[in-house]
């Protein structure tokens, strides 16, 4: 994947014992295209080597000021020049009071104050250093100044205490970049409401009637809007227990009753609107107060159409998208969708191919007759590409 090709990120490690979570931040900040040099504290060269950094982000990593070359000999401002973000993770009480404090004694704080571009702080110490009234002003500042501080975590720590003072894990370290890496994406400004996962419709306290949805379609199109600069709120259903993408505004819900409220109540301001979720077709006309028993006879349940969600906003002027999920005559069921629901935008795939999988086969679809098949990918590509045709379908509107 390449999402954040010529995208430069400094990365900052200060010394402490989480430095070594931050390595996989770089590996996979990498693997999105990013081109990330790392700097390191003296002290943080004691938890995790440079040649690691190195090796990972394929760009000679600095530890001192004296790191120079001729060629270069104002390194700290070589490697602020043009980035796009600085994120200083961990970042011990030391580093945040010296950039806070205007102080420029590493290569890190010297790197801190010549980067113009937006800076993100994730802190980890002890929780009675981070609660001191002496580190608090300095997030404080911080913050005054325009930096993202990222809260850390509660739990066990280092010295054995639980409290907060925790790195955050990677993957929510990766989201937070990610979320800022996009604000001047494509989709800057715009709102796209996205639903996922399977609904669940109950027959008794403990029963219900769903489907085999992950989820993972919907959370993968999420995610690679907040990529290209999206708002998103996420609607998601309490079967899905995927991370969901950092950033976005997470509506839970249960039932397809429940999925019309918020999405009826998510759209009024939005661009656009994806129903990348499977909402149930039919709910049991009554809901037994209590569990059912075996009675040694057949149970016969009625069931009730549910109200069809985007029928229900058509008045709505938003852009829709709709999935079609067929067993059989894919493009003929899916175009047949398209116009009845009246959508801008139908993605039709196989549904025992891809519900479940890590894969996905699509045809992407349009009202003016444009017609994309995409190879069987990744859903993370595929979602890639899906959102790259539905935000230039946008800003062709």
């Amino acid at each position: 994947m390449s999402r954040f090709q010529g995208k430069k990120v400094v990365f900052g490690v200060s010394g402490s014992i989480a430095a070594y979570k931050v390595v996989q931040v770089v590996r996979d900040l990498a693997l999105l295209g990013a081109d990330v040099h790392v700097i390191m504290t003296r002290s943080a060269t004691r938890f995790v080597t440079p040649l690691t950094f190195q090796a990972l982000s394929k760009n000679r990593v600095y530890t001192s000021a004296w790191d120079a070359s001729p060629d270069h000999p104002e390194i700290h401002v070589e490697l602020s020049r043009n980035a796009d973000l600085m994120v200083i993770a961990p970042a011990t009480a030391n580093t945040m009071g010296k950039i806070a404090l205007g102080l420029a004694s590493d290569i890190v704080s010297l790197t801190a104050l010549a980067c113009n571009a937006p800076l993100i702080v994730i802190p980890a110490m002890n929780d009675q250093m981070w609660t001191s009234s002496v580190v608090q002003s300095h997030v404080h500042r911080l913050v005054e100044r325009g930096v993202t501080v990222m809260q850390p975590g509660y739990g066990d720590l280092a010295s054995g205490d639980v409290g907060y003072g925790r790195l955050p894990d990677p993957e929510d370290i990766l989201g937070a970049i990610r979320w800022h890496l996009g604000r001047k994406g494509p989709l800057q400004g715009r709102k796209l409401v996205i639903t996922a996962g399977g609904t669940r419709e109950p027959l008794d306290p403990v029963r219900y009637i769903g489907n085999r949805s992950s989820g993972k379609m919907g959370l993968a199109l999420s995610q690679a809007a907040i990529d290209m600069g999206a708002d998103v709120t996420l609607i998601v259903t309490n079967s899905v227990q995927e991370s969901l993408p950092w950033g976005a505004e997470v509506v839970r819900v249960e039932t397809s009753a429940e999925m019309l409220e918020a999405v009826s109540s998510a759209v009024s301001d939005a661009a656009m609107l994806i129903m990348a979720a499977a909402v149930a077709d039919y709910a049991p006309a009554q809901i037994s107060p209590s569990k059912m028993k075996k009675t040694g006879e057949d149970l016969v349940v009625r069931l009730v159409e549910t109200q069809d969600i985007l029928a229900s906003i058509s008045e709505v002027p938003i852009a829709k998208v709709g999935f079609a999920a067929e067993t059989e005559n894919l493009i003929q069921n899916a175009k047949a969708k398209l116009t009845k629901k009246n959508l801008d935008v139908i993605i039709a795939n196989d549904a025992v191919e891809t519900i479940g999988s890590e894969y996905a086969k699509v045809v992407i679809i349009s009202k003016d007759n444009d017609y994309l098949e995409l190879p069987k990918l990744p859903k993370e590509d595929v979602a890639q590409k899906i959102i790259s045709y539905l935000a230039n379908y946008l800003l062709s509107r």
